[in-house]
């Protein structure tokens, strides 16, 4: 599931780094989004644009990698 949002982040036109991906990754690990799709959202947002201009292009991606788990809050 996550190296589909890291294509489709790619597809989007973000320039997504490996550090930046690995750096996703680790928070993950941590437990820093409590498996709460909407804390995902916005720690990877956080993490990975780097300019509001690309905020749409996050959204998209994210839309349309997690479409089907947006009906539930918890990953």
């Amino acid at each position: 599931m996550f190296t589909n949002f890291f294509y489709a982040l790619k597809d989007a036109g973000l320039k997504v780094t490996m550090s930046e991906w690995l750096t996703l990754q680790e928070a993950l690990c941590k437990g820093m989004c409590n498996s709460s799709l909407i804390e995902f959202y916005y720690l990877a947002r956080m993490i990975l644009v780097k300019s509001e201009t690309d905020f749409d292009k996050f959204d998209m991606a994210f839309e349309e990698t997690f479409k089907a788990a947006q009906r539930e809050t918890e990953v």
